[in-house]
């Protein structure tokens, strides 16, 4: 039976509250893991024959306590019932009318001829000289401008790949290839910074209901601060994990990380951005566990190749192979992806908050849309414009299609009929019909 629309919204409510209550309670019970795992644990390995009464003496045994190491230890109180309903982001029922009206995507979003338009006048507008080629100096700006994150090194490399004919110089059909890409990349960017602005207001309201209360967060700081008020990073993450704040290791990882970056600081000028930080980070690691299929593949990869101990940090060449063989991507591509990557105090990746934006880029980098559009632009560069010719080779094309025009005005009347079109078409040896097809062989 289809429920009405006003009983479908009062369900979706009371399942996003029961939701929010259940992790409430699980996140400010740590002992509740600790048995729960502890029992499988001892199953698996006693294998007993008889379940429930192994369950039963396991669950009543008065060393419980003492051997998951809870001993003396005093439960945090209940925690106090949500007044109001979680906020929409919690169900996946709900529709928002402020979302991002398109997916990520690192298509242009342009027509061919648009396209083309925009690529004539990057191009000219690089090309400082007017030579019809691109210097390295000239190269290298573009590159720049794009913002890209791309290092000198880099663009030396970009240039090498583009200067297919080794002259030193990029032509403009050299150029089409990189310069699709660099539009591909400029709009991937802003798709996923608008796309980002949007989820990250959504889980932010979501972690609200996960992140400690400023004056419990504060109180527990202070209490692991020395007697001169200075706080190092191992007191700091002692007091994070303090059960009654119910944050997982890698929420206090990520907070650490966000409050200090350096190894020590004075409580009273920690504290005031402490819980930002603990909000921030909890937001993230949502993020995280909502991800896709792409997520959890990268999560693995990266794991399983470049950070087995599951620090949540890498250097970034470390991160750029990984990712170069994994989806095969092009150096552009790579650079943007791990531009603007939040670091740790080493200057390491912070892949795990890094990953929600990879995995974006990665699905759009990857469609086959966008790789369809840089080949259909490098085909038709194979013709040159005549606006981004040099002066020579521009004077040497209007000579000859100026000649071709007088042979075929066959009248001298200085307009071509259909027929002189025609053979002035013909005479060009390009295999064309008056149309401008293919005519067949």
């Amino acid at each position: 039976m289809k429920l009405s629309e006003g009983k479908q919204q009062e369900l979706n409510k009371q399942k996003r509250l029961m939701r929010a209550t259940n992790e409430r309670f699980f996140r400010a019970h740590p002992e509740l893991g600790s048995m729960v795992s502890a029992f499988l644990t001892s199953l698996l390995t006693n294998k007993p024959d008889d379940i429930p009464a192994y369950a039963s003496r396991f669950f009543t045994d008065p060393e419980l306590a003492h051997k998951l190491g809870f001993e003396g230890w005093e439960g945090p109180d209940e925690p106090e019932p949500l007044e109001q309903e979680p906020p929409e982001s919690f169900g996946e029922e709900e529709d928002f009318d402020d979302a991002p009206e398109e997916p990520v995507a690192a298509t242009t979003g342009e027509s061919v001829q648009d396209l083309e338009e925009i690529l004539i006048s990057l191009f000219k507008e690089a090309d400082q000289d007017s030579s019809g080629k691109l210097s390295f100096d000239e190269f290298a700006t573009l590159m720049q401008t794009a913002e890209l994150g791309l290092s000198n090194s880099d663009v030396h490399l970009l240039l090498a790949e583009a200067d297919e004919n080794d002259d030193g110089e990029i032509a403009y059909e050299e150029f089409v290839s990189l310069a699709v890409e660099v539009v591909q990349m400029i709009r991937l960017r802003a798709s996923v910074e608008e796309n980002e602005a949007y989820d990250m207001d959504q889980l932010r309201a979501a972690a609200e209901y996960y992140t400690p209360p400023e004056d419990v967060l504060a109180s527990t700081i202070r209490e692991v601060a020395g007697e001169d008020g200075m706080l190092s990073r191992t007191a700091l993450k002692q007091a994070l994990s303090t059960p009654t704040l119910s944050l997982n290791k890698q929420i206090i990882s990520m907070s650490v990380a966000a409050i200090m970056p350096s190894n020590s600081a004075s409580a009273s000028d920690v504290l005031p951005a402490a819980r930002e930080a603990v909000l921030t980070s909890i937001a993230q690691v949502l993020a995280m566990q909502h991800g896709d299929e792409i997520s959890a593949r990268l999560d693995r990869l990266i794991q399983d190749t470049a950070d087995k101990e599951r620090t949540g940090a890498i250097d970034a060449p470390v991160l750029k192979s990984v990712m170069e063989r994994a989806y095969g991507l092009t150096r552009l591509q790579v650079s943007a992806l791990v531009n603007n990557a939040p670091l740790n105090e080493n200057g390491q990746i912070m892949w795990e908050v890094h990953l929600p934006r990879m995995a974006m880029m990665v699905k759009a980098m990857t469609d086959p849309e966008t790789i369809l559009e840089r080949l259909e632009m490098a085909d038709r560069a194979q013709f040159t414009p005549l606006e981004v010719m040099g002066g020579r080779e521009k004077a040497q094309m209007e000579d000859m299609l100026r000649t071709l025009f007088l042979e075929a005005d066959a009248d001298n009347n200085g307009v071509l009929d259909r027929a002189e079109f025609a053979r002035c078409i013909e005479s060009t040896h390009l295999g064309l019909d008056e149309w401008g097809d293919m005519t067949r062989p």
